[in-house]
């Protein structure tokens, strides 16, 4: 039997109804009841549910409730709740049996006492009012916040799960890319819909996508499940991917090298959540592996004035200045002598006397500042990786055409020693920058660069490591440049770290999503208010499952929602559709990619 009386209650339109809800299991109690402990300062709502359908709405499950007198949506979380007899033995509370009696009992057919011992009360917590503007194919709603209590009576819905991202405000499938299921607590938001399960899934849209992610967690939490499974599905779609791989290892090789997903062994959990999501796990085909002095080289020639101290990382940074003029000067001589502009040839020029007596004589330069400018260029001389020198070896540099191409996966293979590491990692850098932010041919294929181990190469400038301080402040401020431009030319970058406290305030605070998997890290834990979590999750990441995750990322939510923080399920991608972005830009250019890779 309904708990509601048709007129007593003003209901909405039916279509409305039958699209928004599943069935209607509570009513309305009261607002605000200082009898009544919650556990949150805004779960200020509570509604009668009787012990039957107790078991649809447990801690964390969404409700809707209709208020006829507004006219309005409220979609509510449940926070708590007490068994009413309990509560009235706990807290010596006595209902006003007239008002329970004409406001509810007669509603499901029994007595008071009956009622108050076969019900429950749900504590619930608002999270956003709407208005639904049209309903067709797609669902329209006008988001606000919650300005006013429901009346008693007011009607509570399960919402109907196949619109329930929108009215969290999360992107569509049409508006954004897969990233996992959404959580309630400890449990994955499914619901039954014509007797089959259906999952709530987490989206992310593509206009953020460009605004740069930071993935933290400690290893083994799920962060390099996370990021294949975004890159898969980006891919997907008509990315194109570059993700950095340590010497040594295969996590992203291995990946994509199993091109029979039937030969591979997948747990029960994961089983479940494709079957209910309707996805199978298929392997990347087009991938890219790069590797210096094996496939690709650094020319010396090639590198532009401005980028000269990125390749050096144990100049100073006061000798910084000097030794770009000294570069510049050596090319002028080049180019008048009729010499090559290669590492080599730099190397011996800079030892001459001529030049020593130029930079201290002419230039001024202190003989402190030459002295390191010299012992820098020894060093970088003295490396030697894959049978050859850093620079200048007998292959080909990286083309733009062989890395930004859609539905590409690109791997840089990173060296092992720490010079040779950073001096690879900012050539890439810099490659990016003259590709995506100059060159105009480039700009409308969207590109993703995932960064592992981020804390090493963008990490905050540290006193104590005084043979990289200087220089790791010029990499910031570089990489800073190329995040903040980056988002106009649909270049985006995920840096993912076990500590994320590491890495440069400036970089953090430009990325608009945080990714937290579980961590007990108290360095980590401490800083939580500063890294975009609140300090009441430092418990709830010590206990974080493997492969779930707190997403922080205000952007991705429709304006007026208030939860901006969402617990989501790591669930490997499908092969999936092309999905239309929201961002017209974007759009357009998925749009373009997918006629092109058609016709082809």
């Amino acid at each position: 039997m309904k708990l509601w009386e048709e007129n007593n209650v003003k209901l909405p339109p039916e279509d409305e109804l039958e699209k928004l809800t599943l069935e209607e299991i509570g009513l309305v109690y009261a607002t605000v009841d200082e009898h009544i402990e919650v556990d949150e300062d805004d779960a200020s709502v509570h509604a009668i549910v009787p012990a039957v359908k107790i078991r649809k709405c447990p801690i964390n499950r969404f409700l809707l409730c209709w208020d006829s007198i507004v006219g309005k949506w409220i979609l509510f979380k449940v926070t708590g709740m007490i068994h009413l007899e309990r509560m009235r033995s706990r807290f010596h509370y006595q209902f006003d049996k007239e008002l329970v009696e004409s406001s509810f009992s007669h509603r499901v057919g029994c007595g008071v006492y009956d009622y108050v011992n076969n019900s429950i009360l749900v504590k619930l917590k608002p999270i956003v009012c709407f208005t639904v503007k049209s309903l067709g194919k797609n669902v329209q709603v006008v988001f606000e916040d919650v300005s006013f209590a429901p009346h008693r009576d007011a009607p509570i819905y399960l919402p109907n799960p196949c619109i329930l991202d929108r009215l969290l405000g999360l992107p569509s499938e049409r508006d954004g890319v897969v990233i996992g299921i959404l959580m309630e607590g400890n449990n994955p938001v499914i619901y039954k819909v014509n007797g089959s399960e259906v999952a709530v899934v987490y989206r992310q849209k593509y206009s953020t996508i460009f605004e740069h992610e930071v993935v933290s967690g400690t290893s083994g939490a799920g962060k390099t499940v996370y990021l294949k499974n975004k890159v898969k599905n980006l891919i997907d779609v008509g990315f194109a991917v570059i993700t950095t791989e340590a010497e040594g290892s295969y996590e992203w090789s291995e990946c994509v090298e199993a091109a029979d997903p039937s030969k591979m062994e997948f747990s029960r959990s994961d089983l479940y959540f494709w079957k209910l999501l309707g996805y199978e796990p298929s392997p990347i085909y087009d991938v890219k592996i790069l590797v210096l002095n094996e496939n690709y080289s650094i020319k010396w020639s090639d590198i532009e004035l401005e980028y000269i101290p990125l390749y050096f990382p144990l100049l100073t940074g006061k000798a910084q200045p000097f030794f770009v003029m000294a570069v510049e000067k050596f090319r002028e001589a080049s180019r008048k002598h009729g010499f090559q502009d290669t590492f080599d040839n730099f190397y011996n020029w800079i030892h001459r006397d001529d030049v020593l007596n130029w930079l201290l004589n002419v230039k001024k330069v202190h003989k402190a500042q030459i002295d390191n400018i010299v012992r820098t260029v020894e060093a970088i001389k003295s490396l030697a990786y894959n049978g050859y020198g850093v620079f200048d070896a007998p292959y080909p540099p990286i083309s733009p055409d062989e890395v930004l191409k859609p539905g590409r996966l690109t791997i840089l293979k990173i060296p092992e020693n720490p010079l040779i590491k950073r001096i690879v990692l900012m050539h890439f850098m810099r490659l990016l920058c003259s590709w995506k932010l100059v060159d105009s041919k480039y700009d409308e294929i969207p590109t993703i660069v995932v960064i592992d181990e981020a804390h090493d190469v963008i990490r905050k400038p540290d006193s104590s490591d005084k043979a990289y301080s200087d220089w790791q402040i010029y990499v910031n401020y570089k990489v800073t440049k190329m995040v903040r431009e980056g988002r106009h030319k649909l270049l985006g970058f995920i840096f993912s770290s076990q500590f994320p406290t590491d890495i440069d305030g400036q970089i953090y605070g430009n990325c608009s999503t945080k990714t937290f998997f579980r961590t007990c890290e108290e360095r980590v834990l401490r800083a939580l208010p500063d890294l975009g979590l609140p300090s009441s999750y430092k418990e709830k990441l010590k206990v974080l499952p493997n492969g779930e995750c707190y997403i922080y990322a205000p952007d991705n939510v429709e304006h007026g929602v208030r939860e901006v923080i969402h617990r989501v399920k790591n669930v490997l991608p499908k092969v999936m559709h092309r999905p239309v972005s929201s961002n017209e830009r974007v759009k357009k250019i998925l749009e373009k990619i997918r006629v092109k890779s058609t016709l082809l």
